[in-house]
Parts: C-alpha cells; structure tokens; sequence
C-alpha cells in the first residue's frame, strides 16, 4: 500500500483491538543525525487478543526516523520488522 489512508483503514479494519503492542524495556537505541534529526531502534512484542494470558511473543524491532525541523521533531518514517 503507499496510500496513508489506505494503510490507516486497513489498520483499523484489520488488527485494531485484536493485538497489544508491548515496547520491550530498555531496549532503546536513539543516534542523532546531524543537520536532519534522529533514528530510534527498540525491540517490540505483539500480543495476540485472543490467545490465553501468558503466550509467548517472539521479539521484533522497529526504527523511527524523527526530523528535527525549527524545533519540532515529527516522525518521517517507521519501520516495522516483526
């Protein structure tokens, strides 16, 4: 998909309220770049909704690109390795 909404829609349709996303603890990684801003890595967990409390999740990482533009930071990009 490359259309913003469409990704939005598919999001809310799909896997809204059917999984919980779980920052793992102190894996964060954050490296300035200079002149643009910055990209933070960490490792996250999903939880499937409908399996029994417990269940194990396999770890994944994912990296923002955050731009630093007149003292306003926003998210450029996020990337999802799961």
């Amino acid at each position: 998909m490359t259309s913003k909404q469409d990704i939005i829609d598919a999001t809310k349709r799909d896997i809204c309220g059917e999984f919980i996303r779980e920052p793992v603890r102190r894996s964060i990684e954050v490296y300035l770049i200079k002149i643009f801003g910055a990209i933070e890595i960490r490792l996250h967990k999903f939880h499937n909704n409908e399996e029994p409390a417990g269940t194990l999740s396999k770890v994944g990482r994912f990296t923002i690109i955050w731009e630093n533009k007149n003292n306003e930071w926003k998210i450029v990009r996020v990337i999802s390795l799961h």
